[in-house]
């Protein structure tokens, strides 16, 4: 499957916020679909983890919606708000900010790797 420049935004801001800007090579012409694949399993671990969010802040409830992560990131931007914003809040709220401090620590490598097109 191939992405769109704006998925690919999308997922170089994902990463971007995750990592706070740490993680080198995050541009759009090095996200793959391996990329996107990986990036969905931390962001869906992102979303199990702090579930209960949703319900906390109705701004962000699309995130915890079903779907693909592609259609998601895409239609959260047309709706105003954007996956940097919703990591932010996470990060910024200390019940939640373990959900995405431990998802960075647990796929750092493996979103390294393959930005830099090192299969896994």
């Amino acid at each position: 499957m191939s992405l769109t420049a704006e998925q690919k935004a999308q997922y170089v801001a994902a990463i971007t916020a995750i990592w706070e800007g740490s993680v080198s090579n995050n541009q759009a012409s090095n996200i793959t679909d391996e990329v996107a694949d990986i990036m969905d399993t931390v962001l869906d671990a992102i979303k199990e983890c702090s579930q209960a969010f949703a319900v906390v802040n109705i701004t962000f409830s699309l995130f915890y919606g079903a779907g693909s992560w592609k259609d998601i990131l895409v239609n959260a931007l047309a709706n105003g708000t954007s996956v940097g914003n919703w990591i932010a809040a996470l990060r910024g709220n200390m019940q939640y900010r373990a959900c995405v401090v431990t998802a960075a620590a647990n796929w750092r490598s493996a979103i390294e790797m393959a930005l830099m097109g090192i299969k896994k």
